[in-house]
């Protein structure tokens, strides 16, 4: 198991969903190496325990995600889960409580209140006195927009390289000054990150995708409608052209832990921004020797050229009318059939 550096602790009955969703967004901003959660980071076979303990040894920043049942949760017997000694969230507060260098923070979700200084055992009383983060549904992105800042501000050195990747699709595109040049991040917005809750199954209704395309089948479906999915780690992370996929206007489906979930914005076709990405190598931005990834952070910097959407649309025309004439051609020829025409139209 990886180092990590951000612990998140959160009651399956209470704040699962929640606890998720902060998972995807920190992944999104500071890796999947960074952040554990039990769920994601404990390999089959492994001891939950000494897992747990060597995360949290490892960790700068703990995150206890309470909702409104964290403290009232029991057990078959009616005993309050909080009160017992082999209580797995207690445990972990207790051992996060007792190293003075990891920060401690609360995070209240579902309208929750910070549980009082009585109502907590004596091991962990001094929870209460944290200063807690609340997340809101309503404003589930702004706050832990403000969270990501505290945590940025808690872990030195930085996880990973903050310089801009010199990700150049073509030098002729790029010199063109005749459109705006805009991040991805400011034209395309990140959905997920994380692996769907579907289970495959050999012969389900729905796709699940993966780093090579379609994996598998499932009954249940995570998404509905027209996506990029974006290779965040494996082999095609680096085979230019196989770093991205989409999805059908109307497809529901699920993903696994290879892919990031992005969608355009109302400032480029989807299908602009496809081809576009089609051609830029992402291999620059990948970091981590181990097991080389990367995440939206990175990837959102990546710069693209903007024209119009009617010119974004004769670009779409064209390229598939070429495409449509050549239907024998191979992954490169139609790889340097899309550079070509996108230069046509920058030119």
């Amino acid at each position: 198991m990886a180092k990590k550096a951000i612990f998140i602790s959160y009651r399956r009955d209470d704040s699962a969903g929640h606890a998720g969703r902060l998972y995807d967004r920190l992944v999104a901003e500071f890796g999947e190496d960074a952040v554990f959660i039990d769920i994601h980071a404990i390999e089959d076979g492994i001891d939950f325990v000494v897992a747990i303990d060597q995360a949290i040894d490892e960790s700068k920043v703990f995150l206890a995600v309470i909702g409104k049942q964290w403290l009232l949760m029991a057990d078959q017997f009616g005993r309050r889960r909080i009160d017992q000694d082999d209580d797995f969230v207690r445990i972990e507060i207790e051992k996060a409580l007792g190293r003075p260098e990891m920060r401690v923070i609360p995070v209240l979700v579902r309208d929750a209140s910070m549980p009082a200084l009585e109502g907590l055992p004596q091991s962990i009383k001094s929870l209460s006195r944290r200063n807690a983060r609340n997340i809101s549904d309503d404003r589930f992105h702004y706050d832990v927009d403000q969270l990501i800042e505290v945590i940025k501000s808690i872990i030195r050195p930085p996880l990973e390289r903050e310089t801009k990747p010199p990700v150049k699709p073509f030098t002729r595109v790029e010199e063109n000054r005749k459109y705006k040049l805009l991040s991805l991040g400011a034209v395309a917005r990140l959905i997920s990150s994380g692996k769907s809750k579907s289970e495959k199954t050999s012969n389900g209704q729905y796709a699940v995708y993966g780093a090579g395309g379609i994996i598998g089948r499932t009954n249940n479906y995570d998404f509905e409608g027209q996506y990029l999915l974006v290779v965040r780690v494996g082999n095609n992370l680096f085979k230019l052209g196989a770093s991205i996929n989409k999805t059908d206007p109307n497809e529901k489906f699920a993903i696994n832990t290879n892919l990031l979930v992005v969608k355009n914005s109302d400032l480029v076709l989807f299908d602009y921004l496809y081809y576009y990405l089609k051609v830029i190598d992402f291999s620059p931005l990948a970091v981590g020797s181990a097991q080389p990834s990367i995440n939206w952070k990175r990837l959102s910097m990546i710069e693209i050229v903007v024209p119009p959407l009617k010119v974004q649309q004769a670009f779409i025309d064209e390229l598939e009318l070429k495409l449509q004439k050549d239907p024998k051609s191979d992954e490169l020829q139609r790889l340097q059939l899309i550079k070509d025409v996108l230069v046509q139209y920058m030119d």
